[in-house]
């Protein structure tokens, strides 16, 4: 295989990691925002039911059985908040999108420039393509999942038959 042929594979191979990080970082955003979303509801539900269950409780009258039934309800919310930590889930999932930012910057500046550039030595330029993918230099090692459902056709576009680092070996 001649060096732009070998030149365009790779190019072309980059792109495709690009594109799956930029999926994967979207992915990360848009489940950090829900979160954020599903913590605020929770919050707001816990204090309404709290600040009802005060004013029924105080108030003369029949009402103590929805005084109850909203005390119950900021308990049941306050306790599934503190249990699940959306909060904490979405910083994470936060954290994880960013940090795939970077490596779909790192990803553009290694197409646009190391490979225009001529290899110190042959398959150098293919050893650093296939370290962006590796699970350990993986922006989101160690953080939570990827929200396969954040997306909508993120999961069809990621199953196009595309792999990573499909590209062939100078020979």
């Amino acid at each position: 295989m001649d060096d732009a042929t070998y030149t365009q594979q790779l190019t072309r191979e980059c792109r495709r990691l690009e594109e799956d990080v930029l999926y994967t970082e979207k992915g990360h955003f848009t489940a950090a925002r829900r979160l954020r979303i599903v913590h605020l509801a929770l919050g707001t539900i816990a204090t309404a039911g709290a600040v009802i269950a005060g004013a029924r409780a105080f108030s003369s009258g029949a009402g103590s059985k929805f005084a109850g039934v909203a005390g119950l309800t900021a308990a049941l919310v306050t306790a599934i908040s503190t249990f699940a930590k959306p909060q904490e889930l979405a910083e994470n999932h936060h954290q994880v999108g960013t940090r795939y930012a970077a490596l779909r910057g790192r990803l553009r500046r290694f197409r646009e420039l190391t490979l225009l550039q001529d290899e110190a030595e042959p398959g150098a330029h293919q050893v650093a393509l296939e370290a962006f993918g590796r699970p350990e230099g993986e922006a989101g090692h160690g953080g939570p999942e990827h929200p396969t459902l954040c997306i909508p056709g993120g999961q069809a576009k990621r199953r196009g038959g595309r792999g990573y680092l499909q590209t062939r070996s100078r020979q």
